[in-house]
């Protein structure tokens, strides 16, 4: 009975330890939804939790396919809110007003380009598109 108790006390200790001290990656503020035609697209809040050094990449697919990303190393242990801007690797004339476009967000515990160990991971965002959404004209009344 002694070892039963001491091992689920254990057992939960350990659980509490570990969600204290995971790793997690989140939009600090919700993403652009419509993007402008350009390489370099600045704007993206990210917040992060890491327990040791780590990689972020903020990417955005098109058609499932990764067109742009960009990339933070974290140097240590802390929680920080950083910006980050998006770059569309073959340039602008990637983006196309007909697509549909997906933000992925993801932390990985490897330096940058080793794809192993993912620490954290937010859900992607779809329905991103290309230039601002035209307002309707509001008719004017005639008296």
């Amino acid at each position: 009975m002694k070892k039963t108790f001491k091992f689920l006390v254990l057992t939960i200790s350990l659980l509490l330890s570990g969600a204290t001290f995971a790793q997690s990656i989140e939009f600090a503020t919700p993403p652009k939804k419509s993007i402008p035609k350009a390489q370099s697209i600045p704007g993206y809040k990210i917040k992060y939790t890491a327990t040791k050094p780590s990689t972020i990449y903020l990417g955005i697919k098109k058609d499932g396919k990764a067109i742009g990303n960009a990339v933070h190393k974290v140097p240590g242990a802390g929680t920080k809110t950083i910006d980050l801007s998006l770059w569309i690797w073959e340039g602008a004339s990637q983006l196309s007003k007909n697509s549909n476009y997906t933000y992925t967000l993801s932390m990985w515990a490897d330096p940058e380009n080793v794809f192993e160990h993912m620490a954290a991971e937010a859900k992607p965002i779809d329905g991103v598109t290309v230039g601002k959404k035209k307002k309707k004209k509001k008719k004017k009344k005639k008296n």
